[in-house]
């Protein structure tokens, strides 16, 4: 199992299965979901997220590797969620990441964006990371930039988000382009 990564302020690790309320808290909250594939979250659902995200990590070879955020050196207090799905074929793996309203704007998305970077290149040894965001969260598309991601591309109805088919920006990042 992947331990804790820490990022300069966060750390990336597994969710507790005692953070339900804190769970359902963001991804119960449309202004946290309502760019991402999540729908908005019960409680139960909050739940059962955690436990399937647990499993994942414990299974070989690892394809889902979901992770709660916290502020390094602090109580744990979860901000945020994140994760990489990975595809081993093609030795290649989709970051994501969303936080509480209260973190936004503090330049922690392209800390962690950053972090699961370094992971999925050099803890799973991938060749491309890849992300999508929507065109309306230009702030997301800036996190990638920021990060080294290029714009590969505008894919049309693609997503379904909360319920409707939606466009979205590829982005992507290679390997052999990552600066440690």
């Amino acid at each position: 199992m992947l331990g804790p990564y820490r990022t300069e302020r966060l750390q990336l690790r597994e969710l507790r299965s005692s953070e339900g309320a804190e769970v359902a808290a963001l991804l119960g909250d449309l202004r946290v979901v309502q760019h991402t594939m999540f729908p908005v979250h019960t409680r139960e659902q909050a739940a059962d997220f955690i436990e399937r995200t647990r499993t994942a990590r414990k299974t070989e070879p690892i394809t889902r590797l979901g992770c709660g955020i916290s502020p390094r050196g602090a109580d744990g207090t979860l901000i945020g969620l994140c994760g990489l799905e990975i595809n081993p074929r093609l030795q290649a793996g989709e970051i994501w990441y969303l936080f509480a309203v209260d973190s936004w704007g503090k330049g922690l998305a392209t800390e962690v964006a950053r972090g699961l970077v370094n992971i999925g290149f050099g803890d799973f040894d991938l060749h491309r990371v890849w992300a999508t965001c929507l065109p309306e969260n230009p702030a997301s598309a800036r996190v990638l930039e920021k990060t080294g991601f290029r714009k590969e591309g505008h894919q049309r109805q693609n997503l379904p988000i909360q319920g409707q088919w939606r466009d979205s920006y590829l982005f992507a990042l290679l390997k052999d382009e990552w600066a440690h």
